[in-house]
Formats: C-alpha cells, structure tokens, sequence
C-alpha cells in the first residue's frame, strides 16, 4: 500500500496501537511524488496493559484521540490507514449469554452480570 499510488488530496494513514502509546501518522506526497508527513499525532494507550487490551473502550478513545490530532495537524480527514498492532497476542472470542428477564427491560445489573 503505497501513499505515492493514491490521490495527492487524500493522505494515507499509518498507526501504531503500542502498550503505551498510539501514534498515528497522515502521510502524502509532495511535488516530485516524494513522501511528505502531512500530520502526526499520539496518545497514552489507555487501555492496554502488559500488552493486551484490558479496556475496549478506553483503547478506543486513545486511539480515536491519536487519529483527531493528525487530522487537526494535517487538515483533512481520515479516509484508510495501515494499522500495526503490536500488543500481546490478539484474539478474539464469540460468546452467547442468556438471562431471563420475565419481561422486564435490561438494567444495569443485568449487563454487569453478563
């Protein structure tokens, strides 16, 4: 995937998920087709932790965060973006859970028990 094979308005992303940090990094080209940093930004990788993500959502707004700070910098949006994630070893699982609810709407406790 190469920047220099895009359009020149749309930089291309690149982000770096770490255990302690998320860096992301608009990157385009310049007048002689060479690559050019159109904008960069970084954040502590709440949560991860020894490698691992511990807390979806707090990976996420680390990461969103790392991506608004390079898109503020270089002054377009994001639109595609090479992702390296270089944490533990990520995997994922489906898992079907069922609780009776006799016809009462979902609460709080619910969702903390599942």
């Amino acid at each position: 995937l190469d920047p220099r094979s895009s359009p020149k308005s749309a930089p291309y992303g690149l982000i770096d998920i770490g255990s302690s940090k998320i860096a992301c990094f608009l990157v385009g080209t310049g007048p002689e087709n060479e690559i050019i940093l159109k904008g960069y930004g970084y954040q502590a990788a709440l949560g991860l932790k020894a490698g691992n993500i511990v807390d979806v959502e707090a990976a996420s707004r680390s990461i969103r965060s790392a991506i608004h700070s390079a898109e503020v910098m270089a002054g377009v949006p994001l639109e595609r973006a090479l992702v390296n994630l270089s944490v533990g070893n990520p995997t994922s699982y489906v898992t079907t859970i069922e609780t009776d609810l006799s016809g009462r709407a979902v609460e709080d406790d619910d969702i903390q028990q599942a």
